[in-house]
């Protein structure tokens, strides 16, 4: 309904400015007060100087209490106006802001004068002031709001920045999962704990293809990520690894790796997550790469690449281990920089068939 909105926009104004001038009524009471007190002997010169610095800090956002616009949704504005100016439950929303903002302002000037000086003195002399001067009043709170809102959206522009690597790679994983549906695998992501008894060790010290049939896709260091990493990159404590597999694959390698000391490690070549794709060959006779096992054939190196997945006469392989060879009329499935793999594909446009 219309007047749930109005309401909302009625506790946003009340709340927020409410909040500051909370901050700025305690403020002159445990801090300026006391000053002023040991600074001014005179009475009269001390209400003068406390008032006058109240109202001008105050009144941005005792102007926004009682005089703000209510901000609605372009469609709801000309109804909305209406809706606050005859209604009967606009006028008594009205109402109880007008009174609201009185009690807050009430507060405000007890705390920074007397209780006498603020009914006779204060608040009187400060409604007229937002009255007559509300057109500059309005301008200060609007420039202060805007810079509010410029920060606040600038924090949220840089968290969005920042966490632009994350989402980039967890749809790149759900694109895997998508694609390796019929393979039943997708990729996981493990950070290392500090307590992990391999840390330090090589991919191909630990081995874990051969022993678990899981393949290591990306490993992110603090800030950077390394796509695809070969061999000699090292697993550290605080590392989080992208690891693709089986769901029984995957299983047994937790259990294992459950069970389980930091160096410089060599520098690659950089690949963007967006380059990395999923890519289904069939290699044909007088490929380079058939008849070698996937070690000596030094695909991975050539084409920037991972295989994870070799189809032969029906039948299946996910990861296969770098042992495994490959044959004429095989189908391979690698994950690499789809740059490289192309440029490979090109070079032997004969022996290799997309699918």
């Amino acid at each position: 309904p219309l007047w749930k909105k109005i309401l909302r926009e009625y506790y946003r104004i009340l709340c927020t400015n409410g909040i500051i001038l909370i901050a700025i009524a305690l403020l002159f009471k445990y801090v300026l007060i006391p000053l002023m007190d040991v600074q001014l002997q005179h009475g009269w010169v001390r209400n003068l100087v406390l008032i006058s610095t109240a109202a001008l800090l105050a009144a941005p956002f005792l102007w926004a209490i009682l005089f703000s616009k209510v901000r609605l949704k372009e469609m709801d504005a000309p109804l909305g106006l209406s809706y606050m100016n005859y209604s009967l439950t606009g006028i008594f929303l009205r109402i109880l802001r007008y009174f609201l903002a009185l009690v807050l302002l009430g507060f405000f000037m007890d705390q920074v004068s007397t209780t006498r000086n603020a009914l006779i003195i204060s608040i009187p002399i400060t409604v007229g002031l937002l009255w007559f001067l509300s057109e500059k009043v309005q301008r200060i709170y609007d420039q202060i709001e805007r810079q509010f809102l410029l920060n606040l959206n600038e924090k949220e522009r840089l968290e969005y920045i920042r966490n632009t690597p994350d989402r980039e790679l967890t749809q790149k994983n759900e694109e895997v999962k998508q694609h390796l549906q019929e393979w039943n695998a997708y990729v996981t992501e493990v950070e290392i704990d500090d307590a992990f008894f391999l840390a330090g060790m090589t991919l191909s010290e630990l081995d874990w293809k051969q022993l678990y049939g899981i393949d290591v896709v990306y490993i992110r260091r603090r800030s950077k990520t390394m796509h695809l990493p070969n061999g000699s990159q090292r697993i550290l404590p605080l590392d989080r690894i992208g690891v693709l597999g089986t769901e029984a694959q995957l299983t047994q390698w937790m259990q294992v790796f459950e069970a389980q000391e930091p160096t410089e490690v060599a520098e690659e070549e950089d690949t963007d997550v967006n380059d990395i794709q999923l890519v289904k060959l069939m290699v044909r006779a007088g490929n380079p790469y058939t008849n070698k096992t996937i070690r000596q054939s030094n695909i991975r190196a050539a084409l920037r690449c991972h295989v994870v997945g070799i189809e032969r006469n029906g039948h299946r392989l996910l990861n296969p281990a770098s042992s495994e060879s490959i044959w004429a009329d095989d189908i391979i499935w690698l994950v690499g920089d789809i740059h490289k793999v192309n440029a490979g594909v090109q070079q032997y446009a004969q022996s290799f068939v997309r699918l």
